[in-house]
Formats: C-alpha cells, sequence, structure tokens
C-alpha cells in the first residue's frame, strides 16, 4: 500500500448510519431550538416550560459533545485511527507478524 492509499483509509466517507445518525441528531437540536422559542412566545409567565426548554437546548449539545469525544478518546483508538491501521503499510504481512511478536 502506498501513503495515497492510507490517507484514503483514514479519511473515508463515515457510514449511512452516521450520517443519518447526524442528520437525526441536528434535526432534534432544530427542533428543540423552535419548541423553546414557541416557549417563549406563547407560554404564561407562571409556567417552567421556558426554562426547562432552555435549560435542554444548553445541556443536551453539551451532553452530546462529551459522548462524542470520549468515544474517539477510547482505549484503542489513536488520534481518530484504530491500531490495526497505524501498523506500517510498507512491510509485509510476516514481518509486520515478526515485529509484533518481539513487542
Amino acid at each position: 500500500m502506498n501513503s495515497d492509499s492510507n490517507n484514503s483509509m483514514k479519511h473515508q466517507k463515515p457510514g449511512k448510519g452516521k450520517r443519518i445518525a447526524a442528520l437525526a441528531g441536528a434535526l432534534f437540536l432544530v427542533a428543540m431550538v423552535v419548541a423553546t422559542l414557541l416557549a417563549a412566545i406563547l407560554a404564561s409567565p407562571g409556567s417552567n416550560i421556558f426554562r426547562t426548554l432552555l435549560g435542554f437546548d444548553i445541556t443536551i449539545p453539551i451532553l452530546l459533545w462529551l459522548i462524542i469525544y470520549a468515544a474517539d478518546h477510547m482505549p484503542g483508538k489513536r488520534h481518530g485511527v484504530y491500531e490495526e491501521e497505524t501498523k506500517d503499510p510498507k512491510k509485509t504481512s510476516k514481518e509486520q507478524d515478526s515485529t509484533d511478536k518481539e513487542s
């Protein structure tokens, strides 16, 4: 494998499931903002719905970011690339196996 094909492995398009999840998350966040705006306009003064939705608008994106950040920094992953992909592509499989056994 040359360096171009190795770089393409690292920068592949996200899978269809990830794209659907990202779109669903974005739509959910937009819906939360719209609901907060409607609550600000239409809610009665004694209602706590606006404060609750405003709190969700702040905490949910932060929690989602923390989950994504933690998933990217899990053991077995290095800087967004799994350990299997960090092996030297110039070595043959026999050379790679022998260096793995030595370490």
